[in-house]
């Protein structure tokens, strides 16, 4: 009993580290979602990082409960057989071994080292072990799937970002060709030598326009594919809300 209570205590402090790992990844599970950052993988990578010793620590205890719970006959016929073979070799009679019976180990209960009683409880312990471990596992894997989204989350807006500088450099673009081309020197070049700039935005708001046409049609594809499909979503539930109403009324 005094082996079984030494066991549960060390399981009850494991339960309740568990329940702070519990806590700790709510925690950083919220901060991914509302502000994910490079801090917070980190933080995630320590936490990983501890619970894998907590896997290392519990491992080998689980193992010594399941073979103290349901192997104990077996070994404590082992152990006596091996101390009656070695007292006969010191006094020197010279006999041979006698072989184990575990069938004798097996139809006397009480033949081994753990009581009945102690394999009742150590059953209980087990179970709480068998928790603790599948805890751990759950959040190493909670973790791991945290580290993924904050890292895809951070390249899809790097990728966004990206993309608005390619806007910007796709509308500019013309427009720093056309304002090297007008900014040459020349002797006589009609509306310009005058003074006259509208001539300069007549040819630059139809090569901008055709430029983002040109290169920017998937995406405005998509915009329009999407605004129609919200379009005629809303006006799916407007029909189906106006035949509800028709069908109360009638």
């Amino acid at each position: 009993m005094l082996m079984q209570a030494i066991f549960d205590v060390c399981v009850d402090k494991n339960l309740e580290i568990t329940d702070a790992f519990r806590r700790k990844l709510d925690t950083l599970e919220g901060t991914a979602f509302v502000s994910p950052q490079v801090a917070t993988v980190r933080h995630l990578h320590v936490l990983s990082q501890q619970l894998a010793q907590m896997k290392r620590v519990i491992g080998p205890l689980q193992n010594l409960i399941l073979n103290l719970r349901s192997f104990d006959e077996e070994r404590t016929a082992f152990a006596c057989n091996a101390a009656g073979e070695k007292a006969g070799n010191t006094a020197g009679g010279g006999r041979q071994p006698k072989p184990v019976d575990l069938s004798m180990s097996k139809s006397h209960p009480n033949s081994g080292f753990v009581s009945p009683m102690a394999k009742i409880y150590l059953t209980d312990v087990l179970d709480h072990v068998d928790s603790v471990m599948s805890s751990v596992e759950l959040f190493m894997g909670m973790t791991q799937q945290l580290e993924d989204y904050i890292f895809n989350l951070l390249s899809f807006s790097s990728n966004e970002t990206m993309k608005s500088l390619t806007y910007i450099t796709i509308v500019f673009l013309p427009l720093s060709f056309i304002a090297g081309y007008f900014g040459m020197n020349f002797e006589t070049f009609p509306h310009v030598l005058d003074g006259d700039i509208s001539y300069f935005w007549k040819v630059s708001v139809p090569v901008i326009i055709g430029t983002l046409l040109l290169l920017a049609s998937p995406d405005l594809l998509r915009i329009f594919r999407i605004v129609r499909r919200k379009a005629m979503h809303s006006r799916f539930v407007r029909q189906r809300g106006w035949r509800r109403r028709r069908q109360r009324t009638d």
